[in-house]
């Protein structure tokens, strides 16, 4: 089955439940995603796709869970919306590395890109796309709206991309097409136009960015595990990570939200510990995959 992109112009929705918490011209944006699928088929692209998947996140560093995770705290309804309703998630440095870890094996299976228990089939394998299917019920269940799952995904897989670097266009092509069949597997709507996607997310930002204690408490925690795992700390080389549009805003606050100088002497001594796993855990992505005929969903 092969999806066009909607054009911007015909007239064409997503099913989303209504995005009314959305300013006119996000939701306009926002409206001509994909909606979720009813039935998913997989067409001729579908290997290509998987490829570039597995590449780009065996590839790509925990700095994007990282920078990912700051801008899911910094958008501040959603952050106070997800601690209202599980606040044992990130309530101790504990739980929060736990969730931490869910979120990368998660990824790693649905991607077909990881070892051991991180190791999946993809988006074929019907255990996959139920546990995709039941990570979107979790979030319906605490009322967490489509939009905000669809920017934190886009989010993610654009923060990847940027921690790797220079990627051949028709790589990017290929994973964006890969996340997009995902998430609308996963329930929430999507796209695999890019230049939708970014004009929406970086539009999310200059409108719900905004300090909050919570945001700041869970903030100092995940740059402390940062350390950890290998991510930037200082204040100029976390900030070049993070999208134009926040970068001020993440400067202006960084010392309320970086761990204090005990932890982060800490963090380093753990991560010194913790990196012989890291290096096993992540497999080796290879070279970067060659395409050479035209795909699409």
């Amino acid at each position: 089955m092969t999806d066009a992109v909607p054009s911007r112009d015909a007239d064409v929705r997503s099913s989303e439940r209504p995005a009314s918490s959305l300013p006119p011209h996000l939701a306009e944006l926002y409206s001509y995603c994909l909606p979720p699928y009813e039935h998913v088929e997989f067409g001729a692209s579908y290997a290509h796709e998987l490829r570039a998947a597995q590449y780009v996140w065996k590839k790509g560093s925990y700095r994007s869970g990282v920078t990912v995770h700051i801008l899911f705290f910094l958008l501040g309804d959603l952050v106070e919306r997800g601690a209202n309703a599980r606040p044992e998630r990130f309530g101790n440095i504990f739980n929060f590395a736990k969730s931490f870890d869910f979120t990368d094996v998660f990824i790693k299976r649905v991607t077909a890109s990881g070892r051991g228990k991180a190791k999946g089939g993809g988006l074929k394998d019907p255990e996959v796309r139920g546990l995709l299917k039941g990570i979107q019920k979790a979030h319906d269940e605490i009322d967490i709206p489509h939009w905000m799952m669809t920017y934190f995904g886009f989010a993610l897989m654009e923060q990847v991309e940027d921690d790797i670097g220079d990627l051949p266009e028709d790589l990017k092509q290929y994973h964006l097409q890969y996340m997009c069949r995902a998430y609308r597997i996963m329930g929430i709507p999507f796209s695999d136009d890019r230049e939708l996607l970014v004009d929406f997310c970086r539009g999310v930002e200059r409108n719900y960015f905004r300090y909050t204690p919570i945001g700041r408490d869970y903030t100092r925690k995940l740059i402390f595990l940062g350390l950890i795992v290998g991510a930037p700390y200082r204040r100029r080389a976390l900030a070049e990570t993070l999208p134009s549009t926040v970068r001020g805003f993440f400067l202006e606050r960084y010392d309320e939200l970086r761990p204090r100088f005990t932890w982060a002497i800490v963090g380093k001594l753990l991560g010194l510990v913790y990196y012989p796993y890291r290096r096993f855990r992540n497999t080796s992505p290879g070279s970067p995959p060659q395409f050479d005929t035209p795909g699409g969903l």
